[in-house]
């Protein structure tokens, strides 16, 4: 296994597009003591692992209170190995369809092995509902500028005298923050609250206890090239703060994987491990 920090999908970005499991889990399951920090309201450590069992074993390692960082909580861990022996799971699973923005969520053959892989949820007795929520394209988007002013902060004391040694995405990034008025981030965190606030009533009403969208709109593109859309689908779980897995779901027609992104509501990282454990034995068998 290794550790992933995942600020905007960092843990299951890489996991998707390399065939791998990647956990983040809820905000405060896992200390950040000694990482240096990106964002600390975003910032999440977790594990990218070979197999859901594998993430399961790791994530009971590595969770628990830390007197050395206050963001971490003492809530009760879940039975995480049981999570992962599950072969039916009788929970509503809502089916992301889109943003509410009119954009399309994913590329053809992603959105085909996102289906097929909530196919299999189905047939293990999960039950579905397609929704749109535009909540989570709120989210995306104060992501960036959440992740953009606490970088800023960051690097701020020492952004002047060490300069010339930041590589040129980092400065193109710092120079950007500057074009937020000062009260961006009160603002981008108050509006988060009600993008959550409003999620959470959504997901009370209609009983979902998970969520299912893809892990990245598109697969990995070449060497050398950046997605500028990579984590479109997964930074708004960041600002939630609830834990999201990658799961590998198929893979397109040249054969590079597809990830198939599960989120829970705050410590049940049980859920979607067990969700994910069905996907999984389904592409075992299959291959």
């Amino acid at each position: 296994m290794a550790i992933g920090s995942d600020t905007g999908g960092s843990i299951r970005i890489p996991a998707a597009y390399c065939g791998l499991v990647g956990l983040k889990p809820t905000f405060g399951r896992v200390s950040l003591f000694g990482v240096f920090p990106l964002a600390w309201s975003l910032d999440h450590l977790g594990p990218i692992t070979r197999t859901v069992t594998d993430a399961a074993v790791s994530l009971a390692a590595i969770a628990g209170v830390d007197a050395r960082d206050p963001r971490t909580y003492d809530d009760p861990l879940p039975n995480l190995q049981t999570a992962a022996a599950v072969s039916r799971l009788e929970e509503r699973i809502g089916v992301v369809r889109s943003f509410g923005t009119g954009e399309v969520l994913a590329e053809p053959p992603v959105i085909r092995a996102r289906n097929a892989a909530v196919q299999t949820l189905a047939d293990a007795g999960v039950e579905l509902e397609w929704i749109d929520r535009p909540e989570l394209g709120q989210l995306r988007i104060l992501s960036a500028a959440i992740s953009h002013l606490e970088a800023a902060a960051v690097h701020a004391p020492t952004a002047g005298q060490g300069w010339s040694q930041f590589g040129e995405f980092l400065r193109l990034r710092l120079i950007g923050c500057s074009a937020y008025p000062s009260w961006a981030y009160l603002a981008a965190q108050r509006l988060a609250r009600h993008a959550r606030a409003s999620l959470q009533r959504v997901l009370d009403a209609r009983r979902l206890h998970l969520l299912a969208v893809p892990t990245t709109p598109s697969v990995a593109p070449p060497l050398s090239q950046w997605s500028p859309h990579a984590s479109w689908l997964t930074a708004p779980f960041n600002v939630l703060g609830w834990p999201a897995l990658s799961v590998p779901a198929g893979q397109d027609d040249g054969g590079l994987p597809i990830g198939l992104q599960l989120v829970a509501r705050p410590w049940r990282e049980d859920l979607v491990i067990a969700a994910a454990r069905i996907v999984e034995q389904k592409a075992e068998i299959g291959s």
